[in-house]
């Protein structure tokens, strides 16, 4: 009998070590692509209400999702005339939908218009047209904020709305590199900020919104009373929790680190994350106004850029709370968008432990996103589509003897293996490489037999993952694939 290859000895090692030394066990993930012709997708949302999913084009447009995957011919929103997306982190950038959205049609999005030397972000509210879930009304816009970019990267751009019911944005710290102007620690610019707007309250000056009483700059003199956190450099993609209510924030490094930060306590005080004095846990430019490290909120979880197992880039996911895929529960996902490297994040005790896929890459994740279901998407700008995401564990193969639930045979095998489900279901079975996470074969199910015949001549010799997608389940199989 051949041995194994030497990358399914890695990750056995990499699975043993980890549960020794009581850290979550990696899981494995793939993509499965949903819907494409989209161009530069760079966001993803779910409406209240509505099964289908939002997906947002850098250019300006918003377009629908059904759940079978059809992107709708006529955009759900097109302002592509008044966005500027000329520079690469300029655009339409986030889409927040109100909690009253399928009685009020309302829903926020930040984007870059021109104006300023570089262009400025504006956070608006726009409205479904009256009569159809499928389009919004152009016209409807009432422009909530402004912010004047110094530089045309570092715009951020996340948008949720809380469970306070409070509308949150995400801001960069206005681009260039090692924020020259140090705006994230100043708390007289919205930039470099996480901004928190009551838009369901307007003031007595005639602002479209109003001031949250527990924003913690609210009484502190020259400071913008809309902040909500500060000392970020650039948050790609930031997300609430939906079980706990947890804020994660990922935020781009400068040269060295990237960090991933959580907010437990919506109310809270000191959310300074010390950009630009420290990036990550690390001194970065630093200067004589700079807090102590341990004055500022120390982010959960950091990688560098020096090997493989890092990147360049990082791309905020959510944490899962879906029920297709019971590996990921209670677990924040992340990507690079660079490297590719997938990651995930539990809390064990009062820590956090992060997790790398060492098998799965995917290169040009932009965002995460969720359906109103809680399962998860990706975007990949480059490739101009979203993919579904599953993640099987712990090893994503489970052995038969340990499953009881489904048979390969001949394993090894080096022509043709037979899969014995335990339902007489046509369900789909996949093989799957754990080189690049792809599925590389696919057949169905035979219902009389509960059998599928897998060929897997012409494939490299290695270990691969059988799966069988059944009715509410989804089983795994090892098997080893000859000469």
């Amino acid at each position: 009998m051949r041995h194994f290859s030497r990358l399914a000895l890695a990750f056995s090692a990499l699975l043993s070590a980890a549960t020794a030394a009581g850290q979550p066990a990696p899981v494995l993930f793939s993509l499965n692509t949903h819907a494409t012709n989209l161009t530069r997708p760079v966001d993803i949302a779910s409406a209240p209400g509505d099964g289908r999913l939002f997906v947002v084009e850098k250019d300006g447009r918003i377009r629908l999702v059904t759940p079978a995957g059809a992107v709708l011919p006529t955009a759900f929103l097109d302002i592509s005339g008044r966005v500027q997306s000329t520079g690469s982190e300029q655009g339409l950038l986030g889409l927040a939908f109100h909690p009253n959205y399928a009685a009020n049609g309302y829903f926020y999005v930040n984007y870059t218009t021109t104006g300023g030397s570089s262009g400025t972000t504006r956070i608006s509210r726009f409205q479904r047209l009256a009569g159809t879930p499928d389009q919004a009304d152009p016209a409807s816009e009432l422009i909530l904020y402004t912010v004047a970019q110094p530089f045309a990267n570092h715009n951020g751009g996340s948008m949720q709305f809380g469970p306070d019911g409070y509308l949150y944005a995400a801001l960069g710290d206005g681009g260039d590199g090692n924020d020259p102007g140090n705006r994230a620690q100043n708390l007289a610019s919205a930039l470099g900020k996480v901004l928190r707007f009551d838009v369901d309250a307007g003031t007595p000056g005639g602002l479209p919104y109003g001031i949250p009483p527990t924003n913690p700059l609210v009484n502190t003199p020259g400071a913008l009373p809309e902040i909500w956190a500060w000392g970020v450099r650039n948050p790609w993609r930031c997300s609430f929790d939906t079980a706990t209510g947890d804020y994660w924030i990922a935020d781009v490094g400068q040269s060295a680190w990237e960090e991933v930060n959580v907010i437990v306590d919506s109310a809270g005080a000191n959310h300074n994350f010390g950009w630009r004095c420290y990036e990550g846990n690390h001194a970065a430019v630093g200067g004589a106004s700079c807090p102590a490290l341990t004055d500022t909120h120390q982010p959960i979880f950091e990688y560098d850029h020096t090997n493989a197992n890092g990147g360049f880039s990082i791309t905020g996911g959510y944490v899962y709370r879906g029920t297709q895929w019971p590996a990921l529960t209670g677990r924040y996902v992340c990507a690079d968008y660079v490297s590719g490297n997938f990651w995930t994040i539990t809390k064990q005790g009062n820590a956090y432990v992060g997790v790398r896929d060492s098998v799965f890459t995917r290169t040009g994740i932009s965002a995460f996103g969720l359906d109103s279901a809680g399962e998860m998407y990706v975007a990949e700008l480059s490739r101009n589509r979203i993919s579904r995401v599953s993640a099987t564990g712990p090893t994503g193969l489970v052995p038969s003897a340990a499953a009881g639930r489904m048979r390969v045979t001949p394993n090894p095998a080096s022509g043709v293996c037979r899969v014995e489900l335990p339902e007489a279901v046509a369900a789909p079975v996949e093989l799957v490489s754990l080189v690049t996470g792809q599925v590389v074969r696919r057949v169905g199910a035979v219902p009389a037999t509960a059998e599928a015949t897998l060929d897997v001549r012409g494939l490299a010799a290695g270990v691969y993952g059988v799966r069988a997608h059944l009715p509410g389940r989804t089983l795994t199989h090892r098997v080893v694939v000859t000469d």
